[in-house]
C-alpha cells in the first residue's frame, strides 16, 4: 500500500513539474509565431506588455494571454487607436503546439477592449488592416481560428461612419458566444448586455443612453456572409421587443428582411424608453395602460439607398404617477405610424393619428401627418390649454417653479422646403402670469405675458 501511494506520489509531482514547465517550454514559440502572423498580415502598428501562459483557466487548452494589446492606425488614420484592451486571452489546443502544427484557437476572450470603428467620406475604412500575403510568401499561417466560443467583458465600441452619417456609441459592453466557425454554416448562440447605448442617423438620435440587452440564436451562412436569426429578444431598458428575419452583408451592401414586436403590452415598460423616464426610482413609478408596437425594415442598406420600413405604435388609457408627486399624467392615448416605402430616407412620412392626454386637469390634443423629411408636406391641428404649475406636479423638475397659464392653438396645412415654401398656418400662444424660478439663479423671472399669432394665407 505504501509503495503504492509513493509511485502515485511520484506520479502526481511529475504531472506538476510538467504542467509548471509548459510556460517555460512554449512563451517563446507563441511569442515568435504570433508576432510572425502580425507582420505578415497587419497594417498597422500593434504593441502588446507581456505575454503568459495558463493550463488550468482553459485545461485541457492552453491559454495565452496577451495584455495592454493595442492597434494603431497608419494613414490616412494615423494615430487612431482602432482596438485596445487590457488583456486578450487565447485559448489553444495544447496537442497542436507540442506537435509544432498550426495552433488552433478555440477560445478568444477580449477584457476591457476599446474598439474605433471609423468611415471616411471616400469610403476608406480604418478597420480595413489585413494585408494579403504576396505571391512570393507561400508559407502557412502559423494558426488555425476554429473558435467555439468567445467573451467580451466591459468593452466600448464609437462607430463613425461619415460616409453615412450614422453615429453609434456602446459602453458597458459584456457579451458570451458559442459556436463551431470552423464550419461554413454555423449556428450561434450569443447573450449581450450594453450599460449605455447611443444611436445617430443623419443628425437625428434614434437612441440615448438605452441599455440594452440581446438574447440570440442565429444561423450563420459564412460562404454568403448571411445570418438568418429567429425568437431573437431585445430589450431596450425595461422594454421586451421580438425580432424574426436575415441581414445578408456580401460587401458594403447590407440587405435587410427583418420584423419586430414588442412582446408585452404593458405600458411602464414601454415607457421605460421616453427620454428622462428610465431614473433610479423607475422602479416606483405607477403607470398602466396597453401599447401595440410593432413593424419592419426590408430592403437595401449602402451610401445611396435605404431600406423600406414600417412602424406602428398605439397606446391606450395610459397612466402614469410619479412617487412623491401629487397629481398623474393620464388618458394617454397615442396612434401613430412612420413609415417609407420607397429607398430613399427622405421619403419617411410620420403620421400622428392622434396625440392626447391630461395634464393634471388640463387637456392635451392634437394630430401631425409629415410626408417627407426636405420637402415636408405637412397637416397639423394642436390644441392646449395647460396651468404651468400643474408641470411641476405631475413631471418630476427638482429645482424648478413654474406659474402661469398657457393657451396654444395651431393649424398648419402645406409644404415647407425650407426655402421658399411655407404652409398656410394660423396660429396663436397665450401665456399670463408667467413665473419661472430656477435654483439655479438667484432671482425669478416673474410677471411674465406673452401674446403671440402666427398667420400665413399663401
Amino acid at each position: 500500500m505504501q509503495k503504492a501511494i509513493k509511485i502515485g506520489g511520484i506520479i502526481l509531482l511529475v504531472l506538476v513539474a510538467l504542467v509548471a514547465s509548459v510556460p517555460f517550454l512554449f512563451k517563446d514559440k507563441l511569442k515568435t509565431a504570433i508576432n510572425r502572423e502580425i507582420e505578415k498580415n497587419v497594417n498597422a502598428k500593434v504593441n502588446y506588455g507581456d505575454l503568459s501562459l495558463n493550463l488550468w483557466r482553459h485545461f485541457p487548452d492552453l491559454t495565452v494571454n496577451l495584455s495592454d494589446l493595442s492597434v494603431v492606425g497608419r494613414s490616412p488614420f494615423t494615430g487612431d487607436t482602432l482596438l485596445s484592451a487590457n488583456e486578450v486571452s487565447l485559448s489553444v489546443n495544447l496537442l497542436s503546439v507540442w506537435r509544432g502544427e498550426q495552433i488552433k484557437v478555440n477560445h478568444i476572450g477580449l477584457n476591457e477592449p476599446r474598439i474605433l470603428v471609423k468611415i471616411l467620406k471616400d469610403s476608406s475604412a480604418n478597420y480595413a488592416i489585413y494585408q494579403s500575403v504576396s505571391k512570393a510568401d507561400t508559407a502557412k499561417s502559423a494558426f488555425s481560428i476554429g473558435i467555439q466560443s468567445w467573451q467580451i467583458s466591459d468593452g466600448r465600441m464609437d462607430y463613425d461612419d461619415r460616409l453615412t452619417n450614422t453615429v453609434v456609441k456602446l459602453e458597458n459592453i459584456n457579451q458570451k458566444g458559442e459556436g463551431d466557425l470552423t464550419q461554413d454554416i454555423v449556428e450561434v448562440l450569443s447573450d449581450t448586455k450594453i450599460g449605455k447605448a447611443y444611436v445617430s442617423y443623419g443628425g437625428v438620435n434614434y437612441l440615448n443612453n438605452k441599455k440594452l440587452s440581446l438574447e440570440t440564436t442565429t444561423t450563420l451562412d459564412l460562404l454568403v456572409s448571411k445570418y438568418d436569426f429567429k425568437n431573437t429578444k431585445l430589450t431596450i431598458n425595461e422594454f421586451p421587443l421580438e425580432l424574426n428575419g436575415s441581414i445578408i452583408m456580401p460587401d458594403t451592401t447590407i440587405y435587410t428582411d427583418i420584423q419586430f414586436k414588442a412582446l408585452s403590452d404593458d405600458f411602464k415598460q414601454f415607457f421605460s424608453i421616453v427620454p428622462g423616464a428610465y431614473t433610479q426610482n423607475y422602479s416606483d413609478v405607477e403607470a398602466t395602460g396597453k401599447i401595440g408596437f410593432d413593424g419592419e425594415i426590408v430592403g437595401t442598406y449602402n451610401s445611396r439607398q435605404f431600406p423600406d420600413f414600417l412602424l406602428n405604435l398605439s397606446v391606450k388609457n395610459g397612466h402614469v404617477q410619479y412617487p412623491d408627486l401629487p397629481k398623474p399624467l393620464e388618458n394617454i392615448d397615442i396612434e401613430a405610424t412612420v413609415k417609407n416605402v420607397t429607398d430613399q430616407l427622405d421619403n419617411t412620412s410620420v403620421d400622428v393619428k392622434n396625440l392626447s392626454f391630461l395634464l393634471g386637469n388640463n387637456p392635451v390634443k392634437g394630430r401631425v401627418l409629415i410626408e417627407g423629411l426636405k420637402r415636408m408636406k405637412v397637416d397639423a391641428d394642436f390644441v392646449a390649454k395647460i396651468n404651468l404649475e400643474e408641470i411641476t406636479k405631475v413631471i418630476p423638475m427638482p429645482g424648478q417653479t413654474l406659474r402661469g397659464l398657457a393657451d396654444i392653438n395651431l393649424k398648419a396645412k402645406g409644404v415647407y422646403d425650407g426655402q421658399r415654401q411655407f404652409p398656410i398656418v394660423s396660429a396663436t400662444a397665450n401665456l399670463t402670469n408667467g413665473y419661472v424660478k430656477s435654483d439655479q439663479f438667484a432671482e425669478p423671472l416673474e410677471n411674465v405675458t406673452f401674446k403671440g399669432s402666427l398667420v400665413n394665407t399663401n
